[in-house]
C-alpha cells in the first residue's frame, strides 16, 4: 500500500506542513498529530511536532474540541523518535533483560564507558544476523577489520558448539546419530590439519562409513567412527593387573581394519564417482565412551594401547571435547590455527 502524502506551505511562507493523523481514537476523545516543516539555512529544513487531544464536542457542529497539545520542537521530535526506534527493538526480543545501544556521531563511536566483554557479546550477537553480514561483506573494509570480524564469528561458533557438545554429554544422550549430525557441523573439532568433512559415505557397495576428513595438506582422506559414549572403552585384568580394550573397541577396530583396506584399494586413484576423494594409507579415528572421570593410570593405559595400533586411533568423547576447548582457547589467544596463503582456503 502507498500513501499519497502532500506537503503544503503554510500562509506565513516560512514554513511547511502536511495534513495532521490521528493515531488513537475512542467514543470521547482522539488524539492527532500534526507535522510542521521549518526552513534554515541550512538544505535539511527542521521538523516539529504537534501532538494535540480532542474530546468529541456537544453540538452537532463541533464534533470535536482541543482539550490540551504538546509542542515537541526539532530535538525533541528526534529524541521521541530514537527512544520508539530502540523500544521496538527491544519489544522484538521478547524477553527482559540489559540491552546495549551505542550511539554514533559522524560514523564514530566512543565505547570507553562500556564494559569490554558485553560490547563484545553485543557484537557476537549482531554479526549473527544473517542480512548484517551480508551487508558488512558487500562493504570495502580493511583486512584486518575482515579478519577481525571473521574471527570473532568462528570463536562464538566454536564456543556454542562446545556449549552443545557438553550438553549432550552431561544429560547422558547416548544416541550415535545425535553426535554424528555435531561432528558433520563441526569437523573442526577433530584437529586444524583437516579441512570440512566430505558428504560421501560409502567407500565400496557394502561399506559405509561415519565420516570422510581431508588433510589440508595433501587432501588425502582419513575415516571417522563414532560409537556411543556410553559404551565401556577399558577393562581391568585383576589377575595381569593391566587393562585391555573391551569388545566394543575391540569390534570398533575391527571394523576399522577393514575400513581402512578397503578404502585404500576402492580410492587409491579416487573414489569411483568421486574422483577427487583419494586415500593414501588412510587413518582412522576411533570415537567411543566416556573417560572424565578416569585415574591417571587408566588414561595412561588408553594412551599405550592406542599407540601400539597401526593408523588407528582410541579417543573418548571426553577428548573430543578437550580438543574442541583447546581450539578455542588457542583462537581467543590471537593465534591463527594455521596459516594459509589463500583466504578462500580458509576452513572456517
Amino acid at each position: 500500500m502507498v500513501d499519497n502524502i502532500r506537503r503544503k506551505k503554510a500562509s506565513s511562507g516560512r514554513t511547511s506542513y502536511r495534513d495532521p493523523i490521528v493515531i488513537h481514537q475512542s467514543t470521547k476523545t482522539r488524539i492527532k498529530v500534526l507535522s510542521h516543516f521549518i526552513q534554515r539555512s541550512s538544505k535539511e529544513d527542521e521538523l516539529s511536532l504537534k501532538i494535540i487531544k480532542e474530546k468529541r464536542g456537544d453540538g452537532r457542529l463541533s464534533l470535536h474540541q482541543e482539550e490540551c497539545s504538546i509542542n515537541l520542537n526539532h530535538i525533541a521530535t528526534i529524541k521521541l523518535y530514537q527512544f520508539l526506534k530502540e523500544n521496538l527493538e527491544i519489544a522484538k526480543q521478547g524477553s527482559d533483560g540489559e540491552y546495549l545501544v551505542i550511539k554514533t556521531s559522524d560514523g564514530e563511536n566512543n565505547l570507553k564507558e562500556f564494559d569490554k566483554e558485553t560490547v563484545a557479546n553485543t557484537l557476537l550477537k549482531v554479526l549473527n544476523e544473517k542480512d548484517i553480514v551480508e551487508y558488512l561483506s558487500s562493504r570495502e573494509v580493511s583486512s584486518e577489520i575482515r579478519n577481525s570480524l571473521r574471527v570473532a564469528m568462528k570463536t562464538n561458533e566454536m564456543r556454542e558448539a562446545i556449549q552443545e557438545l557438553r550438553f549432550y554429554l552431561e544429560a547422558g544422550e547416548s544416541r550415535e546419530q545425535v553426535y554424528q549430525k555435531w561432528c558433520e557441523e563441526y569437523s573442526w573439532v577433530f584437529g586444524n590439519n583437516y579441512l570440512t568433512i566430505d558428504q560421501i559415505r560409502n567407500i565400496s557397495p557394502s561399506d559405509s562409513i561415519d565420516l570422510l576428513l581431508p588433510s589440508v595438506l595433501s587432501g588425502f582422506r582419513d575415516i571417522v567412527e563414532l560409537k556411543r559414549p556410553d559404551m565401556k572403552v577399558l577393562l581391568y585384568d585383576e589377575s595381569h593387573k593391566n587393562y585391555y580394550f573391551s569388545s566394543d573397541v575391540s569390534k570398533a577396530i575391527g571394523q576399522c581394519i577393514r575400513y581402512i583396506k578397503v578404502f585404500s584399494e576402492a580410492a587409491k586413484n579416487g573414489l569411483m564417482d568421486n574422483r577427487e576423494i583419494v586415500a593414501c594409507e588412510p587413518k582412522a579415528i576411533i570415537v567411543i565412551g566416556r573417560s572424565s572421570n578416569w585415574e591417571d593410570d587408566k588414561l595412561q593405559a588408553l594412551q599405550e594401547l592406542s599407540s601400539e595400533l597401526h593408523n588407528i586411533s582410541i579417543i573418548t568423547y571426553d577428548e573430543l571435547l578437550a580438543r574442541g576447548e583447546r581450539q578455542l582457547e588457542i583462537l581467543c589467544e590471537g593465534e591463527p590455527i594455521y596459516e594459509v596463503d589463500d583466504e578462500d582456503d580458509f576452513p572456517f
